[in-house]
């Protein structure tokens, strides 16, 4: 049974600006954790004599079932855990002017316990399914979940086995474990779903699995409320500006595995989606040294340079969008709207740094040398407002890229695991399954993210058609 960990609070609170680089729950819409090489960490205690002063956040909330059934017609249970002091009703005010749903911590209507701070509500199914619209791609808004005294509301989305999706064969593996062809699923405690142990999972998965794998994206089911984040577990690359380094060894891999990326909340995965393409290229990008560069390790400084798949950092490196075309105007630019999908697509620098472009194809970009600014369309900017990037400032700060274009890797291999608290059942694996299998996918396909939703391009895609994925176990 799921309880909330005795007055806890998660580590930090994030705000971003791109809706594509997205995370659920958050109030304002939630960035890349980055690509550092260590591990997140868990939630907080509170310090001692904090008590009823604790501002109320939410850490996690889950649906029971996990992935809701189309033609289900029985109420679905939600349920909230949220620390701190509350100060009045927890409500969910339902999308679409639906009225607003009361959320109880009294142990009643659904309520598992008293007042151990779950806050639940038993829902007909048709309230949910009812917001399944083809574009949400299976995951609906539902609404936006109400706490008295919290910083803001919260965007509550659920997951939904719809008429569209086939159910795929399941097979067991050891105790506790199960898997498709493109998805592993472990049990795991809430304790490990709050406190999510990369290195765990991965020797989890390495004990059935042969070391076949470059990359490893760990995805919890009602895990904590927290931003996505890739770790680098191995790195052979030089001219990237990460020393040469192999920690494969405490995953489980004899020597292949290249990183884990962790989704905390499984409703942010969706491997044809810019942030799978963002955190995957965290393996490579953005770790030069020296100014410009390290200040806004690990995205990119301000410039045309972030205005592609890896953005830019804003306080505490978490990632943003700079959606704009630089265009040259007398001796400086003018700031256009981004071309379509630009955002989802690798710049060559990227791709230079990824192993996926030689140095002779990367053209010169600029950076804003006051990093502070607020610029918009129409931002006009003189050429003493920018300062040119160019690729032999990369190469004088890190070196040349070994292997470089010529021998680098380009096709890469990743293995899905989905934790939850109980094993999952057929069309729920078969959700996963589903959105997995998209990893591979060589054409443009549509996604949902956070409250927009559009057309996304897949790995493949996003590198020019210049690499390939494979998202299938054996």
């Amino acid at each position: 049974m799921r309880s909330l960990p005795e007055l806890q609070i998660p580590a930090s609170r994030v705000s971003i600006i791109a809706v594509a680089a997205a995370m659920l729950l958050l109030a304002t819409l939630a960035g890349c954790g980055g690509g550092n090489g260590a591990t997140a960490g868990g939630p907080v205690p509170v310090p001692a004599g904090a008590g009823g002063n604790v501002r109320p956040d939410v850490m996690w909330d889950r649906w029971t079932p996990y992935v809701i059934p189309h033609e289900r017609t029985e109420p679905v249970l939600y349920e909230v855990g949220i620390v701190g002091n509350t100060t009045g009703a927890v409500t969910l005010a339902l999308s679409n002017s639906g009225g607003n749903v009361a959320l109880n911590d009294d142990g009643a209507g659904g309520d598992r316990i008293a007042r151990d701070g779950v806050w639940s509500a038993r829902i007909d199914a048709a309230t949910v399914l009812a917001r399944n619209a083809p574009t949400r791609v299976h995951r609906p808004v539902i609404g936006f979940l109400k706490v008295p005294g919290a910083e803001a509301d919260f965007n509550v989305f659920a997951e939904v086995f719809s008429a569209t999706l086939p159910v795929v064969a399941v097979r067991p593996l050891d105790q506790g474990g199960q898997e498709t062809d493109y998805v592993a699923n472990y049990v795991g405690t809430a304790d490990q779903l709050l406190q999510p142990d990369r290195n765990h999972w991965a020797r989890r998965f390495y004990a059935t699995h042969g070391d076949d794998y470059d990359f490893l994206h760990v995805v919890m089911v009602s895990g904590r409320r927290s931003n996505r984040s890739h770790v680098r577990v191995r790195n052979a690359v030089e001219g990237i500006g990460q020393g040469l380094f192999d920690q494969s060894a405490a995953a489980g891999s004899k020597g292949r595995l290249l990183g884990v990326s962790l989704y905390p909340m499984s409703t942010g995965f969706d491997p044809a989606e810019k942030a799978f393409a963002h955190e995957t290229a965290h393996q490579w990008i953005q770790y030069l040294p020296g100014v410009p560069f390290a200040q806004a390790s690990p995205h990119w400084p301000a410039g045309s340079v972030a205005a592609n798949v890896m953005g830019f950092s804003m306080a505490g490196g978490v990632g943003g969008d700079h959606p704009f075309l630089y265009e040259p105007s007398g001796t400086g630019y003018v700031l256009k709207p981004a071309a379509p999908l630009q955002g989802a697509t690798f710049n060559l620098m990227e791709l230079y740094l990824m192993g996926l472009a030689s140095a002779s194809e990367v053209p010169d970009f600029v950076l804003l040398k006051d990093q502070s600014r607020q610029v918009g369309v129409g931002t006009q900017l003189s050429a003493s407002d920018v300062q040119p990037m160019r690729i032999a400032d990369v190469i004088a700060a890190a070196g040349p890229r070994k292997p470089d274009a010529s021998a680098a890797q380009r096709h890469f291999r990743i293995a899905t695991i989905v934790v939850s608290e109980r094993a999952l059942d057929a069309r729920e694996l078969s959700f996963f399954d589903f959105f997995a299998r998209r990893a591979e996918a060589t054409t443009t396909l549509h996604c949902a993210v956070l409250l927009g939703d559009g057309p996304c391009l897949p790995w493949h895609l996003a590198t020019g058609a210049r690499s390939t994925m494979t998202s299938k176990l054996r």
